[in-house]
């Protein structure tokens, strides 16, 4: 009888001593960790850094100049990574910029004829395709600390192992900004993003075997946080937003003629791109195409002006406007138009 007494009290005291384990390891740590943030937080103290790795600082610009311009977002693979969901990201920056109206998310494949390009982008109604590439990806990991141990008594098995670990990631993107209207790229930058931070990884098991079965718990919780190369890519991706928005301040707002009739003109741009009542646009048509002798790349577009009109009201999706001034003789305003802000 003593005997069993003495068993029982040993599997309690094992199991509480492994308890006791976890709770301490918890511990420690949480205690590296916030020791690592103290130390940041001390006066003069900086982490060190990579050699190659540059901090870039891009200020963004605080509000939109002129209508927001309408814009499509096209992932293409990179030479070494596809990484998905970047173009979300993309998405998400030109929104919050608002500089720009989204007007659709390019899917085609990097190997499609251009002139496919041309025909999804011209049915969306885009004025520029924002074409992002990851072209660099690298994380490193060191573990600061790793614990394991476990205990073995009479068909039972409890095992542990908690580690924390040290990650570091860095990530390169390409942007590129292309105008569909002339196939022109009008901007492109490469932004590198960082991230640095400090996870713990818990395992834990345990079995209990009995006559006729086996009861089990199996708990693993290794992603507490994002990852660091979701972090660096993201980042990078800000970055290049904010430089390209700066580059396309100089590039000319432009929207399309959709209809047409006895009284008004109706333009595809209303309150969501900041047409406002009482604005003058000129509507004008492409004329002469100028490209170059060599590559047959497009130089420059010539526009035929053909009228100016003014917003008499304005919806959601379109303004609806009526001409004030011809500008040629024997050329009427026809759907697809182009539409651009009256310089004063």
């Amino acid at each position: 009888m003593k005997s069993v007494w003495q068993q029982v009290c040993r599997e309690k005291e094992i199991r509480m001593n492994s308890v006791i384990r976890i709770v301490l390891a918890f511990m420690f740590c949480f205690a590296i960790e916030s020791t690592t943030e103290l130390a940041d937080a001390k006066k003069g103290y900086k982490r060190p850094r990579d050699r190659n790795t540059q901090s870039t600082t891009v200020s963004k610009p605080r509000g939109p100049v002129g209508p927001r311009k309408s814009v499509a977002v096209w992932p293409v693979p990179g030479p070494k990574y596809t990484f998905p969901g970047v173009e979300e990201l993309v998405v998400h920056e030109l929104v919050n910029s608002n500089d720009y109206i989204v007007v659709e998310r390019l899917n085609i494949p990097a190997l499609n004829a251009e002139a496919e390009l041309a025909d999804k982008v011209k049915h969306v109604g885009a004025q520029l395709i924002f074409e992002v590439a990851v072209t660099d990806i690298d994380q490193r990991s060191s573990r600061g600390i790793s614990i394991g141990f476990g205990e073995q008594n009479i068909g039972n098995g409890f095992d542990v192992v908690l580690g924390a670990t040290r990650t570091s990631a860095h990530a390169d993107i390409v942007l590129r900004v292309i105008e569909t209207q002339t196939g022109k790229i009008l901007s492109s930058q490469t932004a590198r993003g960082t991230s640095v931070g400090l996870g713990l990884d818990l395992g834990f098991a345990y079995n209990n075997i009995k006559a006729g079965g086996v009861d089990g718990i199996g708990i693993n919780t290794s992603k507490w946080q994002s990852t660091s190369v979701g972090k660096a890519v993201s980042r990078a991706v800000d970055i290049a937003v904010a430089k390209t928005t700066g580059k396309l301040r100089s590039v000319k707002w432009e929207a399309r003629v959709a209809e047409v009739d006895d009284q008004f003109v109706y333009i595809n741009a209303g309150s969501k791109e900041g047409m406002k009542q009482g604005m003058v646009l000129t509507i004008s048509r492409p004329g002469k195409t100028i490209t170059d002798p060599v590559n047959g790349a497009v130089l420059d577009v010539v526009f035929i002006p053909l009228a100016k009109v003014q917003i008499m009201s304005v919806k959601d999706r379109i303004a609806i406007t009526q001409v004030i001034e011809y500008m040629t003789e024997n050329e009427g305003i026809q759907r697809g138009d182009l539409v651009h802000l009256t310089k004063e």
